[in-house]
């Protein structure tokens, strides 16, 4: 059974502020604190190579942190499409003005449980995204990504684990440092506030670090997932560690 709990970053109401600085936290935890983002871009990158892929589409992209690793690896021909139900235009726009015609960003909420008409040859990515959407409509989600592209890439930085969300506990020092390791990036007044002078930010990471654990489909459960899929799916391969998930089809 996946419990559905609130998280900050899933609602309209959660102020602006500190949506931008929960994003600031995620961004050092899995970028620079954990490498994780450059992980998943190099696993991108093999599989787009492999399967001759031309343009990948970051679904849930906030701050786009994988379509920036992958614009700045050398060589990249990729077509990088960030978007979001709660579209982030100014990191997107810094993007293309970085990286030029390569990022084609979309700036309309987009819905990962409707079809969407993305180019031929296009894989759709979800990091720390699927959690989000509700076990009820999950299925539905998987269905529309899988019909709207060549290739499906959903990774998760946590499992639903009682190890995972102990690590989890830990993110409070990322929270911590971010403004430190950010103070020279716009929003630092933000960071000190709401990380140290008034420290809400890390406790909301934590919390929103604990609920995604227990959103999280076990093994078992994307298993049942595979072999209800009709004979046209392709078959998703799972993959874990014991702090992460992906699935590939």
């Amino acid at each position: 059974m996946t419990l559905f709990l609130f998280e900050f970053m899933d609602h309209p109401w959660t102020p602006h502020v500190l949506r931008e600085t929960l994003l600031d936290v995620l961004e050092y935890c899995n970028r620079d604190f954990r490498p994780y983002y450059r992980e998943i871009a190099d696993e991108i990158s093999r599989i787009a190579r492999e399967r001759e892929l031309t343009t990948v589409v970051e679904f849930g992209a906030g701050y786009a942190p994988l379509t920036r690793e992958l614009a700045a690896m050398d060589g990249n021909e990729l077509t990088l499409i960030p978007c979001d139900l709660y579209p982030e235009p100014s990191p997107w726009d810094q993007l293309r003005e970085e990286f030029g015609s390569c990022i084609r960003p979309v700036y309309e909420p987009v819905d990962a449980t409707i079809r969407h008409d993305w180019p031929q040859r296009t894989a759709v990515v979800l990091c720390a995204t699927l959690h989000h959407i509700p076990p009820g409509i999950r299925r539905t989600a998987l269905e529309a990504l899988h019909d709207s592209s060549d290739c499906v890439l959903v990774f998760e930085p946590v499992r639903k684990t009682p190890f995972s969300m102990f690590l989890v506990l830990f993110a409070l020092i990322p929270a911590l440092l971010t403004p430190a390791f950010r103070m020279t990036r716009p929003g630092r007044l933000r960071r000190v506030l709401f990380c140290w002078l008034l420290p809400i930010v890390p406790l909301m990471f934590v919390w929103d670090g604990l609920i995604s654990c227990l959103r999280q489909w076990s093994n078992e459960e994307w298993a049942n997932f595979t072999s209800s899929l009709p004979d046209r799916y392709r078959r998703p391969t799972v993959n874990s560690t014991p702090h992460s998930q992906s699935v590939i089809w």
